[in-house]
């Protein structure tokens, strides 16, 4: 995850800095402003790799595409399609990059347990799906969802237009000495520039206007989402505020060491419209980071836990989990089984490369690239092949559910992948070879669950030692029962 430094520096800036007067219209800025910061660092601190580099082309002939296919979006108004949604008790923002291939279909692994768990109560869903640019639609779904992104790029170029005619520039009281200490602090991050704030801010009015009209004809009692510092979730979260209805993050992925959840210490009063109400967390200590933000934050945005859907999913006794049970049985070999999770921030690292040249012949990988990976998967099932033949899986572990690889996985390998607690929660113990995932997961290195390893020599065998001790690792990592779902949606209705 983030790097401990980019957290202390968005902490300090905070408290330095009046950021929580920096206002455009009635759209906070520094949600946006922490957001594009830290996520600008990381990147400045992310390993170059050969398949990140040799990527570039096919993101750019993506995003050639996207921007051919919005600029015909925009001779008309998709907005008005939003305008024939039913009315339904929760709306819901996602994206396809949440969604595991289950038999033909594809579900989204965090709404389709809620909108499942919802009907069984008598109430009903509506799923918005916004996708960004080089991530591919997952086709077809087990469940509709109403593709937002021609209407999304249309409220954008109306914020462009609009923008060239009546600018506006929000206030920025303190920003050129935070430049400074950005550039001293991390001088590969480039800092985001005023107008290209004032231009993400003026589109978040504009896809916070479409999006209320979804919510004028939905009427729903809550509105969740995933990844909430996304443009358009942000959006959603403002529409939501403006009509007085609670709007909840949904989570998935880790909260500690991340700038959207770690860290906040600021709030003007009544909170940021831009942040949800309410967080979803998994389990108590996923929570914790957003408990901190302290009594100025409780009021308006706290945290709570809901349980894991995925995982709740699985633990049920489904129809479909016999037939891919057995697929993935099918995938081990004779030996240890290796679970290796990729993640964004570090891909298949020349670390994570020697590790598996160094492996023994009895080590088999079942390599899961991360959900925004897609781009990448060609080059590095083309370098698994090559380099260890048939002990080195991709294809079928990227795409089967999770929760049913951990069953049958014997020992877990990461850079820093959230795979981490998940692994914890279903007793399969890990191996990180990124140091920063020491202090990401301290409580899982300090149980046993997980060990850091930096030489990759020493992994294979680390692997080994880790798979042994799983029986003698101390209990109380696991996720809550399905039945918390129930309870934890329940609350999304009850009156405030």
């Amino acid at each position: 995850m983030f790097p401990s430094e980019t957290i202390e520096a968005l902490r300090e800036w905070e408290e330095r800095f009046p950021v929580h007067t920096w206002f455009q219209g009635d759209a906070p800025a520094w949600p946006l402003v922490r957001i594009m910061l830290g996520f600008r660092m990381l990147a400045a601190s992310r390993p170059e790799s050969a398949s990140a580099a040799r990527a570039v082309p096919k993101v750019r002939a993506l995003e050639a595409m996207e921007i051919a296919r919005s600029a015909r979006a925009i001779s008309r108004d998709p907005g008005k399609e939003l305008l024939r949604l039913p009315r339904a008790d929760l709306l819901f923002l996602s994206r396809p990059a949440n969604r595991d291939r289950v038999g033909a279909a594809f579900h989204d692994r965090l709404f389709d347990p809620l909108a499942e768990a919802l009907e069984a109560r008598g109430r009903s869903s509506v799923q918005l799906e916004y996708h960004g640019q080089g991530t591919p639609y997952r086709l077809p779904r087990r469940r509709p969802s109403r593709l937002i992104r021609p209407a999304v790029a249309f409220a954008q170029a109306r914020a462009v237009l609009a923008q060239r005619l009546r600018p506006r520039t929000p206030e920025l009281p303190g920003w050129d000495q935070l430049v400074a200490d950005l550039r001293h602090r991390c001088p590969k991050a480039e800092p985001p520039s005023v107008a290209r704030i004032a231009l993400r801010l003026r589109a978040t009015h504009e896809i916070a206007r479409m999006l209320g009209c979804a919510i004028d004809r939905v009427q729903p009692r809550a509105v969740l989402c995933v990844s909430w510092y996304s443009d358009v979730a942000m959006a959603l979260c403002l529409a939501a505020s403006r009509r007085g209805i609670p709007s909840v993050d949904l989570q998935h992925g880790v909260t500690a060491q991340n700038p959207a959840y770690e860290g906040w210490s600021r709030f003007p009063t009544g909170g940021y419209a831009t942040v949800p109400d309410r967080f979803w967390c998994w389990r108590a200590s996923d929570a914790q980071p957003v408990q901190a933000w302290g009594p100025d934050a409780e009021a308006h945005h706290r945290a709570f836990v809901g349980g894991h859907p995925w995982v709740a999913f699985w633990s049920t006794d489904r129809p479909e989990t016999a037939p891919l049970l057995d697929r993935v049985r099918a995938l081990r070999g004779h030996g240890l089984t290796v679970l290796v999770s990729l993640a964004w921030s570090s891909g298949l690292s020349d670390q994570l490369k020697q590790v598996l040249l160094a492996a023994p012949p009895d080590q088999t990988f079942w390599v899961r690239l991360h959900p925004l990976m897609d781009r990448e998967r060609e080059e590095i099932r083309t370098w698994c092949r090559d380099h260890l033949g048939d002990r080195a899986l991709v294809d079928a572990p990227t795409d089967l559910p999770l929760p049913l690889l951990l069953r049958e996985a014997d020992v877990h390998l990461t850079h820093n992948s959230t795979v981490i607690q998940e692994a914890a929660a279903c007793g399969v113990p890990s191996v990180t070879i990124d140091p920063r995932s020491i202090q990401t997961y301290a409580p899982e290195i300090a149980s046993g669950w997980a060990v850091h390893e930096p030489d990759p020599s020493a992994v294979p065998g680390a692997l080994r030692l880790q798979a042994s001790r799983a029986d003698d690792l101390p209990a109380g990592s696991a996720y809550p029962p399905a039945s918390r779902l129930d309870e934890a949606l329940d609350s999304l209705f009850a009156p405030t």
